[in-house]
């Protein structure tokens, strides 16, 4: 019965061995399986991780080589246009196509990663936007403004289109090292919890065996009847038990090669630690670009500042801040809006706000060029500037967030332009006072002439002859105002020599101090090294005069008047800021006053002939005028500094000359005779004058042959059988001017002594305006007795040569 009942209890527990054995062969076949799986795993780990790797510095290899291309090619196109030189083009040429087979396979190898794919399409079209709005226009202009001083681009607005470029790489970038950072981070966690698992699947087959081990010797106690039943089952536990010992041991070294595997990972992640570290090298590489950029901002000369939406200025460098007189913290937040500004138009009238450059350009989102106003300066000075406006854009917006503008002082280039108008008018004026002149001059010269025959011919108790020397007064008192008109007009005939302006201020100052009354002081400042000038001496004696009377009217109630003298070097600089002023060595003629001084409305007109400040009949308005064309023809310069309430300093520059002063010959030579029979040639083209002249002469006993023009006097020469002993012939006359029959005439009868006769010369004349020494020279409008006078002293001059 115990055989019996044992043998149940034997079958059941070899059935519950054997279930139990059954679920340990099946949860230790899922351990080796999960244990397979975890190292294959781990494997592939490292297959994708070393791809992945591989790949991903590809990827940030092209785009730092990209952003390296990019500031080549930016370089390159500043290095131009600072320089020139087409040489520092050679890295922008070189990087151009490398550039973009950079950035092609860039967007190629991203294509796993559609996010960074845009990105890396972003650079590209960043690239192309910088390269057709910027380097393609700035080329071509530079290369058709080479040579001249005109700005050739607007760097700032290249610095924002590059700025856009290395925005758009540097987010990649950032983006390509987030990415790569998970990805450790994730291969990491990844690594770990394979290994944990393999411990883990490890330690529960571990366990497995254990346990199995446990149940083994239970059973072998309990079943040892059954021993010999199943010692093949337990040869064959044992053999499966050895297998998984190799397997562990497989395992084993599976897990040293993953632990391998981790040190590698290790290696590369200090690699790209070293990657990290050349990618920051790059930034302060980028950021030292930064900086050199902006000291250029800083030391261009003209103005540039930047200002947002709204028109507020954000920012200005040190040029903006010389030009409208301010700092850069007065100038910070200030809209160009405010009424502060002061802008106006070139007219003088405001500026209206919504024409602003800045404000157009914010508006309408398109550039202003070259636009003209006035600033209102914080000294109440008004600064001329020509303004630049640029807006600037953000990637796929189509409204400007800000404006950058840029502007030129051309402050002292108006002042110079209205001294070069203000020259034309002169010049402009002077040639129609001259006609007039020259017309009104054979007029006077039959009045005065025909007076004074008039004069001849009436016994002296005759009633009459007061009424023809009121004519003849008449007409000398308008020969004054000729003669000032041709000196304002720079038409006048000079007879210049060598004059010591020293010596001349002294010889007057006597007279001078008559002509200003006891209320004035005169007093001199005269230089004792005074250099010499070349000048007509009566002239020059005119000129003073003239502005000490002018200095005395400016003082009614009595001050100072001080002539000064000094030797002066105008400069280039001078000369830049003083229209038709050549630079060189001067003497400078100075006349001040304390006077009431003159506003700046006057001082512009202050030269013009017939204008003055005084009262109706008290004065002609011919004395400065005529001050300015006796200056100007000698080759000399006037200003004027004037202000109200303090008074007027008139400066004259006349040539300074290394040759010596002349002594003035103060001798008398004795009065001529009016009578002679010699033969004269009379050349004439006024009828008037021409009649006046030939009735004196030949009243005085004199031969007279008469011609209209110089082609007329020389076929009477030819046709004369007697010889010509002077010719009497206007300077300027049709066909054949006086000087050019001069020369003609030498060839025929070279004896023949020459009187030149003149009211008016126009360009020739202006050209070569000084008598040469010894010619005569007769002045219209003439008197009967002056015509008689200078005919016989030329006579007689030519008698005393021969003799």
């Amino acid at each position: 019965m115990a055989a019996e009942a044992s043998s149940p209890n034997a079958v059941d527990g070899a059935d519950e061995m054997l279930s139990f054995l059954r679920r340990s062969l099946w949860i230790g076949t899922v351990a080796l399986a999960g244990i397979a799986a975890s190292v294959g795993a781990l494997f592939l780990a490292k297959e994708w991780s070393t791809r992945w790797a591989l790949h991903a510095r590809d990827v940030s290899r092209l785009a730092r080589d990209a952003r390296a291309l990019a500031t080549d090619r930016e370089t390159g196109v500043r290095g131009y246009l600072l320089s020139g030189d087409t040489t520092s083009l050679a890295p922008e040429v070189a990087a151009r196509a490398a550039l973009g087979r950079e950035l092609d396979s860039l967007i190629a190898l991203t294509a796993d990663n559609p996010a960074q794919q845009a990105r890396a399409r972003a650079v590209r079209d960043a690239v192309v936007h910088w390269e057709e709005s910027y380097e393609t226009p700035t080329l071509a202009r530079a290369e058709r403004t080479r040579g001249s001083t005109e700005s050739p681009s607007d760097d700032l607005a290249g610095k924002a289109l590059f700025d856009r470029i290395r925005g758009a790489i540097g987010a990649f970038l950032s983006t390509e090292d987030a990415l790569y950072a998970e990805r450790v981070r994730l291969e990491e966690t990844f690594l770990r919890a394979a290994l944990a698992l393999v411990l883990g699947e490890i330690l529960v087959l571990g366990g497995v065996l254990a346990r199995l081990q446990r149940r083994a010797v239970s059973q072998a106690v309990d079943l040892g009847q059954h021993q010999r039943h199943l010692t093949d089952q337990a040869v064959e536990l044992e053999e499966q038990a050895e297998a998984l010992g190799a397997r562990g041991v497989e395992l084993e070294q599976q897990t040293g090669e993953a632990l391998a595997m981790a040190r590698q990972l290790e290696a590369s992640n200090r690699d790209l630690a070293e990657a990290i570290a050349k990618s920051d090298l790059a930034r302060e590489e980028a950021r030292a670009a930064d900086e050199r950029y902006r000291l250029l901002v800083e030391k261009l000369p003209v103005g540039v500042v930047l200002q947002d939406a709204d028109g507020r200025i954000e920012t200005s460098n040190p040029a903006a801040e010389r030009i409208l007189g301010l700092t850069s913290d007065q100038m910070l937040r200030r809209s160009v809006l405010d009424p502060r500004w002061g802008v106006v138009r070139e007219d003088g009238s405001p500026f209206p706000g919504d024409e602003l450059p800045a404000i157009v350009s914010l508006r309408t989102g398109k550039p202003q060029s070259n636009v003209l106003m006035g600033v209102r300066r914080p000294d109440d000075s008004l600064a001329w500037i020509e303004v630049n406006a640029q807006p600037l854009f953000r990637p796929g917006e189509g409204t400007p967030y800000a404006a950058v503008l840029s502007f030129a002082d051309i402050t002292a280039r108006r002042q110079l332009e209205q001294q070069f108008r203000q020259a034309q008018k002169m010049d402009a004026v002077g040639q129609l006072a001259g006609g007039v002149a020259h017309d009104f001059n054979n007029m006077l010269t039959a009045i005065t002439g025909y007076s004074g025959l008039l004069l001849d011919d009436l016994e002296t108790g005759d009633r009459r002859r007061e009424d023809v020397d009121e004519i003849k007064k008449a007409a000398n008192r308008a020969a004054v105002l000729t003669r000032q008109l041709l000196a304002f007009s720079r038409q006048q005939m000079l007879q210049p020599r060598v004059l010591d302006l020293n010596a001349t201020i002294a010889e007057l100052q006597k007279m001078l101090g008559r002509l200003i009354g006891d209320d004035i002081d005169l007093a001199t400042q005269l230089d004792p090294a005074l250099g010499s000038v070349k000048a007509d001496g009566g002239q020059i004696e005119q000129v003073l005069m003239n502005l000490v009377v002018n200095a005395r009217d400016a003082m009614p109630q009595g001050g100072k008047i001080t002539v000064e003298t000094a030797n002066v070097e105008l400069d280039d600089e001078y000369a830049r800021k003083h229209a038709v002023t050549r630079p060189g060595a001067y003497v400078m003629l100075a006349v001040s006053d304390t006077g009431v001084g003159m506003d700046s409305e006057t001082q512009a007109r202050i030269f013009e002939p017939f204008f003055t400040t005084k009262e109706p009949g008290k004065g002609t308005g011919l004395g400065l005028s005529t001050v300015y064309g006796i200056v100007k023809q000698s080759d000399g310069h006037v200003w004027v500094y004037s202000e109200l309430g303090r008074g007027t300093t008139f400066k004259v520059y006349l040539p300074r000359v290394e040759e010596v002063a002349e002594n003035a010959d103060l001798s008398e030579s004795a009065a001529p005779s009016r009578g002679g029979t010699e033969t004269i040639l009379l050349v004439e083209d006024d009828e008037a004058v021409r009649g006046l002249a030939l009735r004196v002469l030949r009243r005085t006993g004199y031969t007279v042959l008469e011609a209209t023009t110089g082609v007329d006097a020389l076929r009477i020469c030819a046709d004369a059988g007697a010889t010509i002993d002077l010719v009497v012939t206007d300077m300027m006359m049709p066909e054949m001017g006086g000087r050019e029959l001069a020369q003609k005439l030498a060839e025929v009868h070279p004896r023949a002594q020459l009187l030149f006769m003149s009211g008016y010369t126009e360009e020739a004349v202006r050209k070569n305006g000084f008598l040469e020494p010894g010619v005569a020279f007769l002045e219209k409008p003439f008197t009967a007795d002056g015509l008689r006078d200078m005919v016989r002293q030329a006579l007689d001059a030519a008698n005393l040569a021969t003799a």
